[in-house]
């Protein structure tokens, strides 16, 4: 399915609308004439990496915290059509991840353990990938530094 989204990623859905651009993103209208569940899972994909660049590059916390929610969301629908998916768990892990350490405490724990385990999905999948490791080693010394 990874190169499905990858093909996915170049084409436009209805007249002209960029799936990308943060206005079409808010339109429900276009999920609703992506017939197929590969068409939705590659918009499901680019509303989230949109959204996690959106939320990356906000400055008021509020308003990152919720694009960051909404990548999430997204990513999670997309991981829900397939679950096997690595980009996809990649980007649920990313958004998750980030939106863990901007949170507030009891958000972070909660998102902290969701984190967790859509990592430990992907590592299961893919146990080579020096991006999950990655991932797994920034959340272990963040969680040993955040008990001191």
């Amino acid at each position: 399915m990874e190169t499905t989204i990858k093909q996915f990623a170049v084409v436009e859905i209805g007249g002209g609308n960029d799936i990308g651009s943060s206005e079409s993103i808010s339109d429900p209208a276009i999920l609703k004439r992506s017939p197929s569940p590969t068409e939705r899972l590659g918009w499901l994909y680019r509303a989230a990496l949109t959204c996690y660049n959106e939320g990356c590059s906000e400055d008021i916390e509020s308003n990152r915290l919720h694009w960051l929610r909404k990548a999430r969301d997204y990513a999670l629908e997309a991981h829900e059509l397939e679950p096997t998916d690595v980009e996809v768990l990649s980007l649920l892990c990313s958004s998750t991840g980030k939106l863990a350490e901007d949170s507030s405490s009891l958000d972070k724990v909660k998102y902290g353990f969701e984190f967790q385990k859509y990592l430990d999905r992907a590592i299961a999948l893919r146990a080579d990938s020096y991006e999950f490791l990655h991932m797994r080693g920034r959340f272990q010394y963040q969680v040993l530094f955040q008990s001191n």
